[in-house]
């Protein structure tokens, strides 16, 4: 598969302040990878450095194969504007270069897809967060990217909403899109993530597939010096095991708990040390991580 974008020891820092530090992967094309963290870890500096909205204080950024990559970009927060569905994308579809006939056609293609034909015409401030939500994803695939970034696509929905946006998001990646994107949801790294990424303090401290794990076994390798706090993740659900060896654990859980236990460990001031997709398995090796992220085998049991 082909590398859509690398970052090559990217930092940035605001004064004094390391937001991120010494960043280095590559996105391979038609992967879909989930960057996870506590509050403040980064990861929305990221996803904004990688959509080119800001710029890093050091490193290098590789995007496309001639310097040429199309970016769309969903943020987190999309404004209660007063314009309709229809008036909003013909306005971004006319800055992005559309012609008219492309931007109309594109627009009756995506309002049909995501289910708002009945809305086109009303104010998208009276729209349920779902329903702008709809709109937010709708203009950041208008011009049809080749890299599609999502910061929190979740946040705020209802269990419904939450549904009918991930079976979107299967949608435009069975069309070859690749994603990044953050979140808090488990049922996006279930059903859609192919790879995760654990930011922590600015740096990426663990990065691995997931999707080629049969057991549904991973293995979280940390730091937490705190007993009490060690005991409180062992009665987290789906931990099927924890070692530990002075302050540093081995906790085996079933996939579909991993993203709340990795939560549960950074919250309490842990460190993730690796995060492997197996049983028993070896850590990705650093040239597996940057060259491909080859695959990694599961054991059975």
């Amino acid at each position: 598969m082909n590398e859509i974008i690398q970052l090559n020891h990217v930092s940035k820092r605001y004064g004094t302040t390391i937001v991120l530090e010494d960043i280095s992967f590559s996105l391979l094309a038609r992967h879909t990878v989930a960057v996870n963290g506590a509050n403040g870890s980064g990861k929305s500096t990221l996803l904004r450095i990688i959509s080119g909205l800001s710029l890093p204080s050091g490193g290098e950024i590789r995007r496309g194969y001639h310097g040429k990559l199309n970016i769309g970009f969903a943020p987190e927060r999309f404004p209660r504007l007063r314009q309709t569905p229809h008036e909003y994308l013909y306005s971004m579809g006319k800055i992005q270069g559309m012609s008219d006939d492309e931007v109309l056609a594109r627009t009756s293609q995506l309002l049909t897809m995501f289910g708002l034909e009945e809305a086109a015409h009303r104010r998208i401030h009276t729209f349920s967060k779902g329903m702008m939500q709809k709109v937010n994803l709708m203009q950041a695939v208008l011009c049809p990217p080749d890299l599609l970034v999502l910061d929190e696509p979740l946040s705020g929905l209802d269990a419904a909403s939450q549904t009918e946006l991930v079976q979107l998001l299967q949608q435009l990646k069975q069309q070859g899109l690749t994603i990044i994107l953050t979140c808090h949801e488990q049922r996006l790294l279930d059903e859609l993530a192919d790879r995760v990424m654990v930011l922590q303090h600015g740096k990426i401290v663990a990065d691995t597939l997931i999707k080629q794990c049969e057991t549904g076994c991973i293995l979280i390798e940390f730091k937490l010096r705190n007993r009490e706090q060690v005991s409180e993740v062992k009665r987290l659900a789906g931990v099927v095991e924890l070692e530990s060896n002075e302050h540093t654990h081995r906790l085996h859980i079933q996939s579909e708990h991993s993203d709340d236990a990795l939560r549960a460990i950074l919250d309490r001031n842990g460190s993730i040390i690796a995060l492997h997709a197996a049983d028993r398995a070896q850590p990705l090796r650093d040239s597996d991580v940057e060259r491909e992220r080859g695959q990694s085998s599961c054991s059975g049991t």
